[in-house]
């Protein structure tokens, strides 16, 4: 379903029609700038998807304007095309007329090999559960609302708190009585699932002929993990993910697209908050560095050696975690299971953000920036950044899943 929206920028009185694809979260925001000033405008979607209604609500700059006042789909003002889970071609951002979002879907199924008789044969009961099962692994934004919370205690060790929380609201995310613990780990591993579970999958893998060739070796890393790594990992992914959430309408159509693996190059996101998605990548790639230590340790395992010994002599875990981030994934680049998930763990875009050169041209929507001082001026198309955030925000949902399964292990073999 489209909605056909009249606006007008409250600081230069410009005109825009936003032609809405409504998505299946309870709330959807997008931010856009306006056609002719540039300025930030924000309106946002308040769903009853149950009751299929909802409200308009212009949050920043514009102001909503009577549709009859118009002649419809005439070209006399701008339009703005704007989904919250679909991505699709930059020729369609202006174009009236179409559906983008029936347009992507279309080409996505074409990817996917969707058979066309796939869902024909289905009962009612299939469908409502088949519904029930995608809104679980998609429609994340809602249920982050909830276990915010639950993980927030957590992670200040107010476990009973947080218990007290997962018993009252995880139930209507997943079928089990969760313990906390497993409710993070449970979304963090549907954060990459269908798409992306193949992260995690080469991940465990890797770990289980770890543990059944060095059953000690394991051990032993499971109590250093508990009590060293864990902690910090919640604590810093945590941040990641309320960062996440906070930008969402930023970050969701291109989650979308790796979630059903169906990325493209050269694709349009039609949100753009710039100056709250700007420091995302380089806050997250710092958080990602840090926990890289898991990999590191498994990494020294799997070679044959005791987690915290590296192959060079007098190299130790204390001079890891003292070595710069951008080459922390050089130990274990030999593992493919492990290499895949950090991809787009790239330093020049975590150094670029973080300087005051990094900067949108809301005309062409094209970042420049530097990675160092003085050095040479690189660009990069905003759709091409929010991948980048989308992907190594998945990488730290492939720590987060594997840090959570690992104090699992470590609770289970001393209860």
């Amino acid at each position: 379903m489209t909605v056909r929206v009249y606006v007008k920028c409250l600081v230069c009185d410009q005109i825009h029609v936003l032609r809405i694809g409504v998505g299946h979260s309870s709330q959807q925001e997008h931010t856009i700038l306006c056609k002719e000033c540039e300025e930030e405008m924000v309106i946002r979607l308040d769903l009853d998807q149950k009751n299929a209604v909802g409200d308009i609500v212009c949050v920043k700059n514009m102001e909503r304007l009577n549709s009859d006042d118009f002649t419809p789909y005439d070209d006399k003002y701008p339009i703005i095309n704007l989904h919250p889970e679909l991505t699709f071609p930059p020729e369609l951002e202006g174009q009236d007329m179409i559906s983008p979002g029936l347009i992507a879907m279309m080409e996505n199924m074409k990817k996917m090999k969707i058979p066309d008789d796939k869902l024909k044969n289905l009962s009612s009961e299939e469908h409502a559960r088949l519904r029930d099962e995608s809104r679980k692994l998609f429609v994340l934004d809602d249920e982050w609302k909830d276990l915010r919370g639950c993980w927030s205690q957590f992670k200040k060790g107010k476990f009973d708190k947080a218990q007290k929380i997962a018993e009252q609201k995880a139930s209507k995310y997943i079928e089990e009585d969760p313990t906390a613990r497993d409710w993070i780990f449970s979304f963090a591993s549907r954060t990459l699932a269908p798409g992306r579970s193949n992260y995690f999958d080469g991940c465990c893998s890797v770990m289980k002929e770890v543990s059944e060739k060095y059953p000690e070796k394991f051990d032993d890393f499971l109590i250093f993990h508990n009590e060293k790594i864990f902690p910090q990992s919640l604590k810093k992914n945590f941040l990641v993910f309320d960062a996440f959430f906070k930008n969402y309408s930023d970050f969701s159509q291109c989650l979308w697209d790796h979630k059903r693996d169906t990325v493209t190059e050269g694709f349009s996101v039609s949100s753009c908050n710039f100056d709250e998605a700007k420091y995302f990548y380089g806050n997250t790639f710092e958080a990602v560095g840090s926990g890289l230590i898991t990999f590191a340790c498994l990494s020294n395992m799997h070679k044959g050696r005791s987690y915290n010994e590296f192959q060079f002599p007098g190299f130790d875990l204390d001079k890891y975690l003292d070595s710069d981030k951008s080459g922390r994934t050089k130990c274990f680049e030999d593992i493919p299971e492990f290499s895949a998930v950090f991809e787009k763990y790239n330093s020049s875009i975590r150094n670029g953000s973080h300087h005051a050169t990094f900067e949108l041209d809301p005309e062409t929507m094209v970042i420049s920036y530097q990675p160092r001082t003085h050095k040479k001026t690189k660009t990069m198309p905003y759709s091409e950044y929010v991948d980048n955030c989308v992907s190594i925000f998945l990488s730290c949902a492939v720590l987060t899943a594997l840090d959570s399964f690992l104090n699992y292990l470590f609770q289970l073999k001393n209860s």
